[in-house]
């Protein structure tokens, strides 16, 4: 008799406890799935997925030097300053993109306006250059 109440008292418990164990379960199954994810990366079950580069796609950042750089370059008679202060900030911005994409070290954006900056500029896109980009086309 008494293996009989050791057997309805275990199931009287675990029918009290499954309804809780589940509900915990749903609640944290992104914790639990994100803990079976790092142990199988640890066990090298799972390959650790590739890190997402930061910004845009170098190819995009090329195709937008190429269309700034002729009105960087030699801007259309007529422009407003305003128009060339934009077009040359935007220029700047990408430059700064596409060498933080391929690690090349800059401070374009540190240098003050004027002649300093054009110097930094000239540098960053020998640099760029150097480093294998080519959006520099030769105007006829």
């Amino acid at each position: 008799m008494d293996g009989n109440v050791y057997v309805g008292l275990f199931w009287i418990v675990a029918l009290a406890v499954a309804p809780v164990a589940m509900v915990s379960v749903l609640v944290r199954a992104n914790l639990i799935y994100e803990a079976c994810m790092m142990l199988g990366r640890r066990t090298y079950l799972f390959q650790t997925p590739a890190a997402r580069p930061a910004g845009p796609p170098l190819e995009k950042l090329v195709d937008d030097l190429r269309r700034l750089y002729p009105e960087v370059r030699s801007p259309d008679p007529g422009t407003r300053v305003g128009r060339q202060q934009r077009v040359l900030a935007s220029y700047d911005h990408t430059l700064v993109a596409a060498a933080r994409a391929l690690d090349v070290p800059n401070q374009l954006v540190e240098a003050p306006e004027g002649w300093e900056r054009d110097a930094e500029r000239f540098r960053l896109e020998h640099a760029l250059t150097v480093a294998g980009l080519d959006w520099q086309r030769a105007e006829y």
